[in-house]
């Protein structure tokens, strides 16, 4: 630290840190002749050299006294001198910025492969989407069902039904890389608990903003609430906090393009707000740092424990 001699306090700098009781400062209040150089700091070489390309950078007389780590200044130049230094230290408080705390990853393998094969299993059990299949008529998401009869537990049943067959190999090659990879970094509870509260909050905006009857299911609401999740996360608060956000963001817009706008049967809306509603909650998850809770075995396996329970309990409502 470079130790500043005190001087008098003028309306143009603001008082200085004090200088140890062995710093000499005599004289420096005094007026002394034009051209008299005034010792104004002292410290290690390396600062004071800093000190004096800044005040040659604003053409200000000086002079570096080596035997005595000291830094001299023109008597006439002594108050724009500190003056300078006074900004260029309130200017450079906050350097060097302090990198954004490492998100945690987790050792422990998420069971990605054993989901994606259980989801398999089930659309073995309920077969395909036919208008007499009681799976898809009880749990599919249904605009008139849940508005007018409150059958919510549809916006959360409705994203373990398929089609087809090749409805549930998409799914379940995208999905399953995205959902790995999120659970990775959010843990396997929190990751499937933001994953199943953000892709039925998107099912919900999905009705309501329609002003026709809806019809859909599928996991591919979930899928992009994942994009959108870990869009979100990479978010970190820093004075580039909007450049930062908006990185990650267009990647998940790129990969929101390149796998939700196609195909015939494909619910554009649902892609939309699953990918929406994962970037809300990635970021809300990390401002109010839900992940600092999460970091806990426990809690990552109660959660992981909720989440099955509000799919368990979604489809007892429906077959009941």
């Amino acid at each position: 630290m470079i130790r500043i001699l005190p001087q008098i306090a003028t309306p143009h700098t603001m008082r200085l840190p004090p200088l140890p009781q062995h710093t000499p400062t005599q004289n420096l209040g005094q007026p002394h002749p034009a051209g008299t150089l005034v010792k104004i700091a002292s410290g290690s070489n390396e600062e004071l050299e800093n000190l004096s390309l800044l005040l040659a950078a604003m053409s200000i007389s000086h002079a570096m006294e080596y035997s005595t780590s000291s830094l001299l200044v023109a008597a006439e130049n002594v108050e724009e001198a500190l003056y300078q230094w006074q900004l260029y230290a309130e200017e450079n408080s906050n350097w060097p910025l302090q990198a954004p705390e490492p998100v945690p990853g987790y050792s422990t393998t998420p069971p990605t492969v054993l989901l994606m094969v259980l989801l398999a299993l089930f659309y073995a059990h309920t077969g395909p989407w036919q208008e007499a299949n009681p799976w898809f008529s009880q749990g599919a998401v249904d605009s008139r069902a849940i508005l007018e009869n409150r059958q919510w537990w549809r916006l959360v049943t409705a994203l373990t039904l398929h089609t087809d067959s090749s409805h549930l190999v998409g799914n379940i090659l995208a999905g399953g890389v995205v959902f790995h990879l999120l659970c990775r970094l959010t843990g396997h509870g929190a990751g499937w608990l933001l994953i199943l509260f953000s892709a039925s909050l998107a099912n919900w905006l999905n009705i309501i903003l329609r002003n026709t009857p809806h019809l859909s299911v599928g996991l591919s609401t979930a899928v992009f609430a994942a994009i959108g999740l870990l869009s979100g996360l990479q978010h970190h608060h820093s004075r580039r906090a909007l450049f930062k956000l908006l990185v990650p963001v267009g990647a998940g817009i790129g990969l929101l393009a390149m796998l939700g706008l196609g195909g015939e049967r494909t619910d554009l809306g649902a892609h939309l707000f699953g990918f929406a509603c994962g970037l809300l909650c990635g970021l809300f998850y990390r401002y109010w740092q839900v992940d600092r809770l999460m970091r806990s075995t426990f809690r990552q396996h109660l959660a992981f424990t909720i989440a099955a329970l509000i799919i368990l309990l979604s489809w007892h409502l429906a077959k009941g």
